[in-house]
């Protein structure tokens, strides 16, 4: 068990004392491809932790040559992508995202929203000239 878990703005740190071991957990939230440039940043913005394994969580990885990249670091780096994520971290555990759907109820419109859309600058013109054009009828 874990002896020591920190919840930073952008990953997860946690200690274990048995093995001496420092993980960390890196979960990246946009909707890119993982590149080397993107692991460098990561690995500099946790290297403050001086962790052992760094776990990053990303969407898709951008090609093979990542898998050769990672492995010329110290530290021990494992990429899992949102279906490799699924597999080893959440079904495991049973730990599924709450899902919430609220629905917003729709308001009906007062007489004033109707005579406010139906009398606005652009409509005016266009009903002042048709009914100009039906008085000579």
């Amino acid at each position: 068990m874990y002896h020591d878990l920190q919840v930073h703005k952008r990953y997860i740190s946690a200690s274990y004392n048995l093995e001496k071991t420092k993980i960390v957990f890196w979960f990246d939230a946009t909707y890119e491809s993982l590149t080397p440039q993107k692991i460098i940043l990561i690995r500099k913005s946790v290297l403050k932790e001086s962790p052992t394994k760094i776990i990053i969580c990303c969407k898709e990885i951008e090609n093979g040559e990542i898998l050769r990249f990672i492995k010329k670091f110290p530290e021990d780096i494992v990429i899992l992508n949102q279906y490799e994520t699924y597999e080893k971290l959440f079904k495991p555990y049973n730990m599924y995202p709450k899902v919430t759907q609220t629905l917003i109820p729709e308001k009906k419109p007062a007489f004033s929203d109707f005579m406010a859309f139906s009398f606005n600058k652009k409509r005016t013109k266009g009903l002042s000239f048709v009914s100009f054009c039906t008085c000579f009828e």
